[in-house]
């Protein structure tokens, strides 16, 4: 590599860093002012946070260690979570744009990395924290360092190949259909098969054993909860127009489609016909290789393919999301296969227009999570303002409350109230909280003490939080519910898993839905309020 290469490389790494840096950064500031409640899924990956192990209920571990790792040293603020999010889809591009160098030459590697940036997998969906958002760092990380395992076949990189194994299999289980990807990618070339001959891959694998084989340890323990979550996660049904094993094949790759468009849309800046001249047709820099098209293919394609079969052959749904790692080469491989019609030329004359229609798709998903998360409130009024009443279905009530407006959730306001309210009953500072797993967590999360949580309702999922349990029992705390009327009376999963444990329920009170500029104001207004139930449990007496 030349003096002059080398200056475009730098040049354009810091191009990258500055623009995916201030994407995620404004993406930070927006979630954090317009979404200021925990989703499902954040308060899922927090609880497990609390004490951590070799897995959850629903997936292995990776998720949590990192964000406790993160939040060991950030403000216990919600914009702190944010942004480990964020970072790690800044690594994501990293890693992705690391190959794309191997692949095209400086300037296009830069504009496949933005152009898969555009994705609202990356953008929209990013909101949330989760096995998803670090699945796509893994599997960009284990992308690159197979392409330079096959390529340079250095000892080194089948280390770090390894390790990137090992993060996404510790992240999701989906990481099988990228280990059968590189599997047959191997096979398909006979330099690569060469290093079957090798004790390197060999190491590797053995590498990969060591790293994930307490957490296999650790499931067998447990009664196999990832495997029970894995199974009731496949055995979903959806109505269908028409024949299954068509319509779940189709339906997945719709999601896939719209998740993408963005995408596309930046990417045919480059595809419009020229009205001065013909296109070139000369090559870039990096020239074509047999390799390279097979890796891409194989690694950028297998895993969605081997998914839609499996949907057709076992007629089992798959949800859109579940492919959201899957197309981390859909950049690279744009640029490279289309590279004869999109030249260096090409690239020069469109490159300021590709930054404006880049800003722009930025700018438009940005205010697609803007639209997703006003329109429920503007819903629920116009229903309100029918004469629809409050609690007409039951269960739909205590639905729309959780899922549609816990973004305005006013979690501080119930901390502080049950901790007031205790402590003028003369009990200890509340410590201890109990409740389904959104609910307490995001009340513990938003509480000036970081409460602790047990999820009382389910075994399941708690079984192994001993020391929560340990402080429950010995300072006793607070248990919480989205109570549906005025009457001081809990809910029966509650009593049963309280079973002869004396408890104290207290007056149910309104929470305020939170202020978000005049525009979270406005939205919420006429929204009814959720109203909290809740009981006082004392510690548990021991025996004499």
């Amino acid at each position: 590599m030349n003096i002059k290469q080398k200056n475009t490389h730098k040049s354009t790494a810091a191009l990258l860093a500055g623009l995916v840096t201030l994407k995620a950064l404004a993406l930070v500031v927006v979630f954090s002012v317009l979404h200021p409640g925990l989703s499902w899924d954040a308060a899922e990956i927090l609880y497990w946070t609390q004490e951590l192990q070799w897995s959850g209920q629903k997936h292995p571990a990776m998720p949590a260690w990192i964000l406790k790792s993160f939040l060991s040293f950030l403000p216990d603020t919600l914009s702190s979570y944010y942004l480990v999010g964020q970072a790690t889809l800044v690594l994501t591009y990293l890693f992705v744009w690391l190959l794309a160098k191997e692949f095209l030459a400086p300037l296009s590697a830069l504009l496949a990395t933005l152009v898969l940036s555009c994705g609202l997998f990356y953008s929209f969906y990013s909101l949330t924290y989760n096995a998803n958002t670090v699945s796509l760092l893994s599997w960009a990380a284990f992308n690159f360092f197979l392409w330079k395992s096959l390529d340079d076949g250095r000892f080194r990189w089948w280390i770090a190949l390894a390790f990137a194994a090992a993060v996404a299999l510790l992240t999701k289980y989906a990481a099988g259909l990228l280990f059968f990807a590189a599997g047959v990618t191997i096979l398909l070339r006979y330099e690569w098969r060469a290093c079957l001959k090798t004790y390197k891959p060999y190491a590797a694998a053995a590498l990969l054993v060591a790293l994930t084989l307490p957490h296999w340890w650790w499931v067998m323990d447990n009664d196999y909860p990832t495997f029970g979550y894995a199974s009731a996660q496949l055995s979903q049904q959806k109505e269908s127009p028409f024949f299954l094993a068509l319509y779940y094949p189709l339906r997945f790759t719709y999601g896939q489609i719209v998740n993408m468009l963005p995408v596309l849309l930046c990417f045919a800046v480059f595809l419009v016909p020229s009205r001065t001249r013909r296109l070139q047709s000369q090559e870039q820099e990096i020239p074509s290789s047999y390799d390279k098209k097979v890796f891409l293919l194989t690694m950028g394609l297998l895993p969605y393919v081997v998914t839609v079969f499996l949907a057709a052959v076992f007629q089992k749904f798959m949800h859109s999301l579940w492919g959201l790692f899957y197309w981390n080469l859909a950049g690279i491989s744009l640029f490279y296969f289309l590279r004869k019609r999109i030249t260096q030329e090409v690239i020069a004359r469109r490159v300021r227009f590709f930054f404006a229609v880049w800003t722009f798709v930025v700018f438009l998903t940005t205010a697609g999570f803007l639209a997703s998360v006003g329109f429920p409130a503007f819903w629920e009024r116009g229903k309100q303002e029918q004469g629809v009443q409050e609690g007409s279905s039951e269960k739909g009530s205590l639905t729309r409350i959780i899922t549609r407006y816990r973004p305005w959730f006013d979690a501080g306001f119930v901390a502080k109230t049950i901790s007031e309210r205790r402590q003028k009953q003369g009990f200890a500072k509340l410590s201890v909280i109990g409740g389904e797993q959104w609910l307490a967590t995001n009340v513990a999360f938003f509480s000036k003490s970081r409460l602790s949580v047990v999820t009382l309702f389910d075994d399941k999922k708690t079984a192994w939080l001993a020391r929560n349990r340990e402080q429950w029992d010995e300072e006793g705390g607070v248990l919480l519910w989205l109570a549906r009327d005025g009457r001081r009376k809990m809910p029966l999963h509650y009593r049963r898993a309280l079973g002869n444990r004396s408890y104290v329920v207290q007056e149910s009170f309104f929470v305020p839905w939170q202020k978000v500029s005049m525009l979270g104001t406005n939205m919420m207004r006429g929204v009814p309020m959720p109203r909290i139930g809740w009981a006082i449990v004392p510690p548990l007496q021991k025996k004499e």
